[in-house]
């Protein structure tokens, strides 16, 4: 259709261009077969020139909307492709975006469980160590405990103990012997000390800490002799050795 137009408009043109140099080489003038030189009244010819002039213009003003109107057209096409495979292209990226996102969620979470598996093992292994750690500790322990809390004062000592406990008056001697234990029970307490430092060191692993800690708090109020020295410590050990805060001040029986 461009082109059919493109040829009017030429034609036209030439037309006008012929009509203009000479009105004789008007296809017009030379299909009707007469000639400007034979036409008494020029004024008339003149008039009829004028009238051919402005249809020339008319049709090229025609032509030229009609033209303008498929190169808009075209344009219209051009852009309704480009935006197809802009939208194409879009969609394109959207699933690239989609199943990158997906990968990206897939890594995440095999990085968190591997993650977990990690901090398992690292846990693990924690407290392996701290279990040798402890049994270390809890030998010692006992060494100290045999040296200071032997077995054939042990039970007099409870009895002095228990006395002072329900207010009844001792001796010079048995005030001694306890003070005397008080100043031994030092090499106890530094160990226990020890052993509580170690488990709040696993405060970062919730359910170990909290079962650590219970099994080290029943072991100091249910073991006669540790008990025995925790009931008789004094305001210096009391503000020093901070794992006294779990012992619950009941004196053992034994």
């Amino acid at each position: 259709m461009k082109y059919i137009i493109i040829l009017f408009v030429i034609i036209v043109l030439g037309n006008l261009i012929l009509t203009i140099l000479n009105i004789n080489n008007s296809p017009i003038i030379i299909l009707s077969g007469d000639n400007i030189k034979n036409i008494e009244n020029l004024w008339e010819i003149r008039g009829q020139i004028g009238d051919i002039l402005s249809g020339h213009f008319a049709a090229l003003a025609f032509f030229a909307v009609a033209f303008s109107i498929i190169l808009q057209n075209e344009s219209n096409k051009h852009m309704k492709k480009s935006i197809h495979k802009q939208e194409e292209s879009l969609i394109q990226q959207s699933e690239a975006l989609k199943i990158q996102s997906n990968s990206l969620e897939a890594q995440i979470k095999e990085l968190q469980e591997s993650r977990k598996e990690s901090e398992k093992q690292t846990e693990e292994f924690f407290i392996n160590n701290f279990n040798l750690k402890l049994d270390r500790y809890y030998k010692i322990l006992n060494q100290n405990m045999k040296y200071i809390m032997h077995d054939n004062i042990l039970s007099e000592n409870a009895k002095i103990i228990r006395n002072i406990k329900k207010g009844t008056d001792i001796s010079q001697d048995e005030k001694y012997r306890i003070e005397s234990l008080q100043i031994l029970s030092y090499k106890v307490f530094e160990v226990l000390e020890l052993i509580y430092e170690e488990i709040n060191l696993c405060k970062k692993f919730d359910t170990s800490y909290i079962t650590l800690l219970k099994e080290f708090e029943i072991n100091i109020n249910t073991n006669f002799h540790i008990s025995l020295l925790c009931s008789i410590a004094n305001d210096h050990s009391l503000e020093k050795y901070k794992f006294l805060n779990l012992f619950n001040e009941k004196f053992p029986d034994g």
